[in-house]
């Protein structure tokens, strides 16, 4: 049994990857899958920032605090997807904050970094 391939059709878009054909290179971009994320963790308003973590910034900093009851581990999960498929450069920042996901704190939630995050 033998298949014709058909050039009718190209694709353009895979997993929520947007596929840009170039000339010389295939871009690879996700502005609709991170504008719905910061819809879904009410961060659409949010300014954008040029770096996704603190460099004094420290995993004990953030231990110390009451636990957060919210959707931590959503926000890690979407983030860890993003970062594995198209955002090498926040890798390094969500393995931080994805140490916190057995006792999430309102300190990580809260703090500057964690919003920074998401919005960079």
């Amino acid at each position: 049994m033998q298949s014709k391939k058909s050039n009718s059709t190209s694709v353009t878009e895979f997993l929520v990857i947007k596929l840009v054909f170039i000339p010389t290179e295939l871009q690879l971009e996700q502005e609709e899958y991170i504008d719905k994320t910061l819809k879904r963790f009410s961060m659409s308003e949010c300014k954008s920032c040029s770096t996704p973590l603190e460099v004094k910034c420290t995993l004990a900093y953030f231990t110390n605090s009451e636990l957060f009851k919210g959707p931590f581990r959503e926000l890690i999960g979407a983030l860890l997807y993003l970062a594995v498929t198209t955002r090498r450069d926040i890798l390094f920042t969500v393995n931080c904050f994805s140490q916190l996901q057995e006792k999430p704190t309102a300190a990580a939630w809260t703090q500057k970094d964690l919003k920074v995050y998401k919005r960079y």
